[in-house]
């Protein structure tokens, strides 16, 4: 059985301080953290790749690591950051809603949302919410307006306009924006100088900085878009 991981997961960030591209909303978060001032829900907007998951599950780990930074930064080495990477701590929960956009499964997310936890606070994360029905968009309303709802909701979508006004002005927004060529051409080279077989190949001269760079622009603001770019570059080389 291979071992193999995908860079695009192999450098996912961990940190807040690893995320590109998306320093306001770094600095909002951290703030948040460190003044105790979380709402009940986030909606997270921006296109595919540009760090939206990734920072949803970061906040998960700073809302409930046991030795959090005091940057705001999780330690990722307490037992509860490793429990959640491996998403399996209990009360920290990710639903991709492309499966489960019915008002059924709406209304058992939030049924489950009121089950207490061994956690000091519970975070769902529903990605592409855009997915979900009118009726199940009603569901999750009635969910966050209860007054006791101690669960954060992280909403996450490429499709905004297909979330109900009355749904957005119940979560904090946060837009998410295509990262820049030069952002992405600087993790690139970053990646490449940490893993020895891309590097031997630059070294070579098998792999250019112009091809590199070209990974970079073909992603189109995309931080996965332009790893998977660079990861298919080495390996078809």
């Amino acid at each position: 059985m291979s071992n193999y991981i995908e860079l695009y997961k192999k450098y996912r960030p961990r940190t807040f301080d690893d995320v590109i591209g998306q320093d306001s909303i770094v600095n909002s978060l951290k703030s948040a953290l460190i003044n105790n001032r979380m709402p009940t829900g986030f909606l997270f907007t921006g296109k595919a790749g540009t760090g939206k998951t990734s920072v949803a599950l970061i906040l998960a780990k700073a809302l409930n690591c046991e030795h959090r930074l005091p940057d705001g930064n999780p330690c990722n080495k307490c037992p509860t950051c490793k429990a959640i990477d491996r998403m399996s701590q209990p009360g920290i929960k990710y639903v991709s809603m492309a499966n489960n956009g019915g008002v059924d499964e709406v209304r058992q997310i939030m049924e489950d949302s009121r089950v207490s936890q061994p956690i000091k606070r519970k975070v769902f994360i529903l990605d592409e919410v855009q997915n979900m029905s009118s009726a199940a968009q009603d569901a999750m309303l009635i969910g966050l307006e209860s007054d006791t709802q101690s669960t954060i909701f992280i909403c996450c979508t490429t499709d905004p306009d297909k979330i109900k006004p009355a749904i957005n002005s119940r979560l904090q927004l946060r837009t998410f924006r295509p990262v820049s060529n030069k952002e992405l051409m600087q993790n690139l080279i970053r990646i490449c100088q940490n893993e020895p077989a891309i590097k031997e190949k630059i070294q070579n001269k098998e792999l250019t900085k112009e091809q590199i760079a070209q990974c970079a622009a073909a992603a189109n603001g995309s931080v996965r878009n332009s790893i998977s770019n660079l990861e298919t570059l080495f390996m078809d080389g």
